[in-house]
């Protein structure tokens, strides 16, 4: 029935994933060794170089031969509590309640933020996004931070690309395009804990026991079960990062979408 589906089986995890039979799918790194037990940021570049940051030391994850980045320790911050790539490949960093970008010649302040514990996100079009709380806010090119909307709960978590933003609050999906009223996408089995968009209007999610594909129509088709990662879609790839073990990269992010249909097919006779 998994293959009549075209779905293949990521063996050697302690959770269950299935993944398009069409992709590849496996982990480029782990988390092991003097590793073990950090906390750490995690983002992809545009051009799908996944990073990871602890503390003041950026990682970067040389999953293919040409990539040959050593770790390097960003002066002038405390500590790294989070990661957020532009697409023109600017790296945006928070440390408690200040927004900057790695520099060459280290961590420049860019913003003080409204809060402690936010949250960044970019768009295609140099869009970023600040959030925290029930609060979403914009960052102008001038580095003017500004209100965009209010969540009827807690943000848990946000992705966006040019006038489109989806976010979830309460596990519910919500997208915001333009200054309308959010508009329901689909209720999870639980709290986000990611989301990243996906081609064809769809988008990938992740809850503390699950990680999915959302299509366009708001159907819901988990992948891995008992566990959730942070999501990121780059390059033409899925990227899924357990905290705890290590980073999963699947190729091309496209099957998903024939996945989908298969799965409409047994289903139902149809999409």
């Amino acid at each position: 029935m998994i293959a009549a589906l075209g779905l293949v089986l990521l063996s050697a995890t302690p959770w269950d994933g299935m993944f398009p039979s069409s992709a590849q799918a496996g982990f480029i790194f782990k988390v092991d060794g003097a590793l073990s037990g950090r906390r750490f940021a995690f983002d992809v570049s545009p051009g799908g170089q996944p990073f990871l940051a602890s503390d003041q030391v950026i990682f970067p994850i040389n999953d293919r031969p040409s990539r040959k980045l050593p770790p390097f320790r960003l002066s002038g911050v405390a500590r790294i509590d989070e990661l957020g790539f532009t697409r023109d490949g600017a790296l945006l960093l928070i440390s408690g309640k200040t927004l900057g970008a790695a520099t060459a010649k280290g961590f420049r302040t860019l913003a003080t933020l409204p809060g402690e514990k936010m949250h960044v996100a970019t768009g295609s079009a140099q869009e970023t996004w600040i959030w925290g709380g029930e609060s979403i806010f914009s960052l102008s090119r001038g580095g003017k931070i500004e209100h965009l909307v209010r969540a009827p709960g807690a943000i848990e978590a946000l992705a966006g690309d040019g006038p489109r933003l989806v976010f979830a609050t309460q596990g519910a999906v919500l997208e915001l395009l333009g200054t309308g009223e959010p508009q329901l996408l689909a209720v999870l089995p639980g709290p986000a804990r990611s989301l990243a968009l996906a081609p064809g209007g769809a988008l990938f999610y992740s809850t503390d026991s699950e990680i999915g594909y959302l299509s366009a129509a708001g159907r819901r088709y988990p992948f891995v079960k008992g566990k959730g990662a942070q999501v990121r879609v780059a390059g033409g790839e899925l990227f899924l990062f357990f905290e705890d073990e290590g980073l999963v990269r699947v190729s091309p992010v496209e099957s998903f979408a024939a996945m989908a249909l298969a799965i409409d097919t047994a289903r139902d006779g149809g999409p």
